[in-house]
């Protein structure tokens, strides 16, 4: 099974980010998909959910912004329902949102949504297609962070790509080490920011060899979201028995 590089799904602004707090309704989508493994048809009625809500933000750059979240989420659910097909779509379709976004106004979110979209096609895309856009994903991430350096989810998507990219492509255990740090720093404390960077620092100790620490780690991690489905295909690809 691929080892899902999920981004960090998580849509709350902290109060020192330039742009706005993403809608409510948003961010318990992201807790939804977290905790549960929707079927195709919730997730279609949740995304219909959000839609007048997004209408009625305030720019156009943050409900394209917010449209681009809301593509991010449903992929990642589909992607849990094991639909890669749509989930790429909708991972295709939040690339082309989140670029959208910053090009109207540069944000460290925007970028970050960027960043976590890159990340999954890379994931789950032909080698070719990661040859061409892994810069585009490392440059998102780094972008993301140089523009909100307070921004754990930025932290955390960059970490994301530097923990799990081969060295070639720039991947980088040690820069990946500092932005989970950074993530852990400004983090609010909330279960879905916890769990990101716990999973990833599971990862991070697989890639540098401390077993016994990824094991405790995802260990962790089952205790916040005990049914999340990356977290089960994480734990299967590094060969980690969860509790339970």
């Amino acid at each position: 099974m691929r080892l899902i590089a999920a981004g960090t799904l998580v849509l709350l602004s902290c109060a020192a980010h330039a742009e706005p707090a993403a809608p409510a309704e948003l961010v318990e989508l992201a807790d939804y998909v977290m905790r549960e493994s929707p079927s195709r048809s919730e997730l279609a009625a949740r995304a219909r959910e959000l839609e007048p809500v997004i209408r009625a933000a305030g720019s156009e750059a943050s409900r394209t912004l917010y449209r681009a979240m809301l593509e991010f989420l449903v992929g990642f659910g589909e992607l849990g329902n094991g639909s890669v097909d749509e989930a790429d779509r909708r991972f295709a379709d939040s690339v082309a949102l989140a670029l959208d976004s910053t090009r109207a106004s540069a944000s460290s979110e925007g970028y970050r949504v960027l960043a976590d979209a890159y990340n999954q096609l890379l994931d789950i895309r032909t080698p070719a297609y990661k040859v061409f856009n892994a810069a585009g994903a490392r440059r998102a991430a780094v972008r993301a962070v140089d523009l909100d350096p307070s921004n754990p989810l930025a932290h955390i998507a960059a970490a994301s790509y530097f923990v799990s990219a081969p060295q070639i492509a720039g991947g980088d255990l040690d820069r990946g080490r500092n932005h989970l740090r950074e993530a852990a720093r400004h983090g609010d404390g909330s279960d879905y920011q916890r769990f990101l960077v716990i999973v990833w620092e599971g990862r991070l100790a697989a890639a540098e060899g401390r077993s016994d620490e990824a094991r405790r780690l995802l260990a962790l991690a089952y205790g916040i979201y005990p049914d999340n489905w990356w977290l089960a295909s994480v734990a299967e690809a590094l060969g980690v028995r969860l509790p339970g």
